[in-house]
């Protein structure tokens, strides 16, 4: 049975997160439809009015850079 995907645990969420960084389309889709909420309310949040396409793909870039950088090896 698939788990929600906004309920995976911080082994699959590591799991998903290498996958990603080794090319796996489906993982950083997953990621990301996991945090693109948080993202969005983020940018809205604060971004400057008339802003926020610029300020979206600025958080999107953040985004891929945490995936890519993020520290799988310390415990959750």
């Amino acid at each position: 049975m698939k788990e929600n995907e906004n309920n995976v645990s911080g082994t699959e969420l590591s799991e998903l997160i290498v996958r990603a960084r080794a090319n796996d389309s489906a993982a950083f889709e997953t990621l990301l439809s996991r945090y693109e909420p948080m993202i969005g309310n983020t940018v809205r949040r604060y971004a400057p009015q008339g802003q926020e396409d610029d300020a979206r793909q600025e958080a999107l870039a953040g985004f891929y850079r945490a995936v890519l950088t993020f520290d799988t090896t310390q415990p959750g």
